[in-house]
């Protein structure tokens, strides 16, 4: 269908506040192995953001 999205429902169908964790992990380019996301998406609390940054 036009404008549908194949990307799934990622709050399984409830109401309320979630909460989402992204992990990252860059390529090894000589190796070849390409970059890796993991994303967790959970019930929680509605607080504040918190963003972690290597080296900060």
């Amino acid at each position: 269908m036009v404008g549908e999205s194949d990307l799934p429902d990622l709050a399984f169908g409830r109401k309320g506040r979630y909460r989402v964790r992204v992990h990252y992990r860059e390529p090894e380019w000589e190796a070849g192995t390409p970059q890796h996301l993991l994303i967790m998406v959970y019930p929680g609390s509605g607080r504040g953001t918190v963003e972690y940054l290597p080296g900060s």
